[in-house]
């Protein structure tokens, strides 16, 4: 009997092109150790003490500067704002507050006489808070559902084809100032994406060189060499300065797995879903991607049906749940963007390295 050796038991193992970032976030921060956003904020206090004295104005506008009653679209328009910008995590209480006058108050859904824009951006807001609102439009208008995606109207509608959701918000932040009608807004979200930025520009430094330190890249030199990646990954998920232990935990997590994945990958053979659907229904390869991709959009109108009141989870919980499901959306809309970090370096050099001027 002849004997086999290890060498050709070993299957042929994937080359994956190389990080396309190399040292880079070893150089744009600081060697030390990851800071606090308040020591970062600390080491610009110009920035720092602008941004405490714009929360506090924005803060005091929710609370007492917009008056729903008297002027319900300028209070929507004031939240639609805070949200687009980014900026709606420093006021999840007073914005929740606000907008819930408009759910459980009759009379401010009849405020806006023929103007179907108020009426539309009403329906919106609440539908992304969580509230089932029904689209009640004044006068004798005719409800266009043309105006809306038909998963917000019907989140189970046989003809839904484009779900809510998938996009988050904080790239709205890159539009010049005109498109906001208030500037101050706009320079607060600029100041502090600027300074976040910062901060996760030091994050990732210091998980590049954790991962540098383990050479995981010679030990196993099959696997993809994704930190960077995997940190955007987390940071979909989890953005806010508070959540920057987590961030980093979950990133060095995701890039552990990377390597179980790639191993299991090389010296294994894997089915791959669309591989599977075609055995078991014995449709073409164009079927199979068309139904996988027809149960895609049927479990993001099953989210978004989930995520309007009653719940029986809380609603901060399941808002990371979305978050993560935007961020596999991002990563894979393309193309494989984790195998392939071309498809996301504009994404990257967007949230990660280009401050807003």
């Amino acid at each position: 009997m002849s004997l086999i050796s290890s060498d050709e038991k070993r299957p042929n193992l994937a080359e994956f092109t190389p990080s396309i970032w190399g040292d880079y976030f070893m150089s744009c921060a600081s060697n030390d150790d990851h800071s606090s956003l308040k020591e970062t904020m600390e080491n610009n206090k110009e920035s720092y003490v602008k941004i405490i004295e714009l929360k506090e104005q924005v803060k005091n506008k929710l609370l007492h500067g917009l008056h729903p009653l008297e002027n319900p679209l300028e209070t929507l328009e004031y939240i639609d704002d805070i949200q687009r910008l980014g900026l709606s995590y420093y006021f999840e209480n007073e914005i929740e507050q606000v907008l819930k006058q408009f759910h459980n108050n009759n009379n401010l859904h009849h405020d806006f006489g023929d103007n179907l824009y108020a009426d539309a951006l009403r329906f919106r807001l609440l539908r992304e808070q969580g509230y089932n609102s029904a689209c009640v439009l004044s006068g004798n208008i005719p409800i266009e559902l043309s105006l809306f995606r038909p998963s917000e109207t019907c989140p189970n509608a046989p003809y839904s084809k484009e779900p809510t959701k998938k996009r988050g918000k904080t790239l709205h932040i890159t539009l010049p100032p005109t498109t906001f009608s208030r500037k101050a807004s706009f320079n607060f979200a600029k100041l502090d994406f600027n300074l976040l930025q910062q901060l996760h520009q030091k994050e990732l430094n210091y998980i590049t060189r954790w991962w540098k330190e383990f050479d995981f890249k010679s030990k196993q030199s099959f696997s993809r060499d994704r930190i960077v990646e995997c940190y955007i990954w987390n940071y979909g998920v989890y953005f806010e300065a508070q959540t920057s232990q987590i961030r980093l935990m979950m990133t060095k997590l995701i890039s552990l797995l990377t390597i179980i994945d790639d191993s299991y990958d090389s010296y294994d053979v894997v089915a791959s879903a669309v591989e599977c659907y075609i055995k078991q229904y014995g449709v073409t390869d164009e079927e199979a991607i068309e139904k996988l991709n027809e149960q895609v959009n049927d479990s993001w109108k099953d989210l978004n049906e989930d995520l309007l009141y009653p719940i029986a989870i809380p609603r901060p919980l399941l808002m990371r749940v979305l978050n993560l499901v935007r961020v596999n959306h991002e990563m894979y809309r393309e193309g494989d963007g984790f195998t392939q970090p071309t498809l996301l370096k504009n994404l990257i050099d967007t949230l990660i390295i280009n401050p807003i001027h």
